[in-house]
């Protein structure tokens, strides 16, 4: 799959939208069980473009167009998080990685 900054712009603006759409509906059809996981539904997939749009290259399956080049300081894991003030997307050093010389194996 192929990414770019104005897709995903556009795929956060859509999602923004369903969100909206969903709590009128909600509100008119609060008996339906199933819709409950609606919400944490659209707040991953949220997460998932907010984190693509935040990591600027292209590496393994996350190919950008705009991007297309591996880019070092993004060799980490992406976390995002999210409370009351909503999705933050960090970047966070992997462990044992081999491009740091860390040998996993030995640590305790």
């Amino acid at each position: 799959m192929e990414r770019n900054e104005a897709d995903l712009l556009q795929a956060y603006k859509a999602l923004e939208e369903m969100e909206k759409n969903f709590a009128k509906l909600y509100d008119t059809h609060s008996e339906l069980d199933e819709m409950l996981a609606v919400p944490e539904v659209l707040i991953l997939a949220k997460a998932f473009v907010k984190s693509a749009l935040a990591r600027k290259e292209s590496r393994g399956a996350h190919t950008r167009t705009d991007y297309p080049d591996e880019r070092e300081e993004f060799r980490k894991t992406t976390v995002a998080t999210y409370d009351s003030e909503g999705i933050r997307i960090q970047f966070q050093t992997i462990e044992g990685d081999p491009a740091e010389g860390t040998d996993h194996e030995n640590q305790h």
